[in-house]
């Protein structure tokens, strides 16, 4: 049947719209079938599931839905509090385009503030569909690597949209590797936040952001000398980093050795946690 040979020729890029399609341009047309003819996506559908088809996910690993764990609870009710907080200072749109909205009726003292969303996305030159139809059993060979990639990080408010005016943008396109343009890290998250600041206090005078990040491991990115234990040896020296000086039970403590140390080995060398 073509149906079938059409379904084996297409498959894992194949779906009921494009059977539909070939049983109206190539089937029926050849059956002799003058006056248009033609079937139902549902009846499409069908079709694929009768002939071994299923619509399921690529999968390569295992999946682990985190959207409950305990701390992620904790801090979505921690951030849904905040924004309550910030909701009567904010404008409200009232209609699904943001084209008709009603200002914020503030007491003496306040100051009208816009959300600025944060969104950052990575597109590889061997990106695919994540679901498609395929015969029972079966899945498609796909590349190991997801080879070249662009990552894109952008600002986007409710007033002006992406935050950009004349004389620049917040968006920031890298060209992904390390002959490239390097990899995206905290300190260009960072440097893209200082311009877009810059651009919201041009394009929003008068009004305080709120700036919401999109939830990233880079995020949780240091200073270099931060404190951070996971980041020491035991003993002194070594890789490892020199981290700043802090206040512990009321006296300073210094996380490094002084230049002027008795041991000559020592001098300027991080202590490490049995130092300390």
């Amino acid at each position: 049947m073509r149906i079938v040979e059409y379904l084996r020729s297409t498959k894992f890029k194949v779906n009921p719209h494009l059977v539909k399609q070939y049983l109206e341009e190539k089937v029926l047309p050849d059956l002799g079938f003058n006056t248009p003819q033609t079937i139902s996506i549902q009846t499409a559908r069908r079709w694929m599931h009768h002939f071994g088809f299923m619509y399921k996910r690529y999968q390569k690993g295992i999946y682990v839905d985190g959207h409950e764990r305990p701390d992620v609870v904790t801090y979505r009710n921690e951030f849904l509090e905040q924004v309550a907080e910030f909701e009567p200072l904010m404008p409200k749109w009232l209609d699904k385009e943001c084209k008709m909205r009603t200002l914020p009726e503030l007491h003496s003292g306040q100051t009208p503030h816009i959300l600025v969303t944060h969104d950052e996305s990575t597109f590889h030159a061997y990106d695919r569909m994540h679901a498609f139809w395929e015969p029972d059993g079966e899945q498609p060979l796909r590349k190991k690597g997801m080879s070249a990639g662009l990552h894109v990080s952008d600002f986007l408010t409710e007033k002006i949209g992406r935050l950009r005016d004349d004389e620049g943008e917040a968006r920031v396109i890298m060209a992904l590797g390390a002959n490239r343009d390097g990899y995206w890290n905290g300190e260009k998250l960072l440097n893209q936040v200082r311009r877009a600041v810059v651009i919201f206090e041009r394009t929003h005078l008068g009004v305080i952001g709120i700036w919401a990040f999109d939830n990233s491991t880079i995020h949780t990115a240091m200073a270099p000398d931060a404190l951070n234990a996971n980041k020491m040896n035991m003993n002194p020296g070594g890789q490892q980093l020199k981290m700043r000086s802090t206040m512990w039970n009321g006296h300073r403590q210094e996380m490094v050795f002084p230049l002027n140390h008795l041991e000559e080995r020592l001098q300027g060398q991080a202590k490490g946690k049995k130092f300390l």
